[in-house]
């Protein structure tokens, strides 16, 4: 039997994207075992139907990707598991915000995105090897990312 954790998952919820989709379909399964907690990408504090904590991720001014608020509810929630679901330069932003918060809190940090492109940059990827993991969509996406 694996130990409940405590996940904080970063990423669009409670409204009609791709991303959302993922999101409500993983954490449904996640949730069942783990006390899941969301930093939530388009949602704005109405009701919901899901069986966990939704925090909006709606920062200060324009940020509506919510990573000025990573720092304070990572502070919060206290997760033993940190999972950024977004386009990379968002799960990079994000990371910038809470790394030095891995070490004082101990928990892991996984940067889940799909990978849109051919190559990226090494500034786009330079954060990738300083994660506990990277996660994609498809198999093939790991080869643009070695080959980067």
């Amino acid at each position: 039997m694996i130990k409940a954790l405590k996940i904080l998952w970063h990423g669009d919820v409670c409204c009609n994207t791709g991303f959302a989709r993922v999101t409500h379909s993983l954490l449904a399964e996640l949730a069942k075992e783990h006390e899941v907690h969301v930093l939530g990408i388009n949602y704005y504090g109405d009701p919901h139907p899901y069986p966990f904590k939704i925090w909006p991720a709606c920062g200060i001014g324009r940020d509506r990707h919510g990573v000025s608020r990573a720092f304070e509810v990572v502070n919060k929630v206290r997760p033993d598991v940190f999972i950024c679901f977004n386009d990379l330069w968002v799960v990079n932003a994000v990371w910038e915000k809470v790394h030095f918060l891995r070490q004082q809190l101990g928990f892991k940090f996984v940067g889940y995105f799909p990978v849109d492109c051919e190559m990226y940059s090494p500034a786009m990827v330079k954060h990738v090897s300083e994660w506990d993991t990277a996660a994609t969509f498809l198999r093939e996406s790991v080869d643009v990312l070695v080959n980067s």
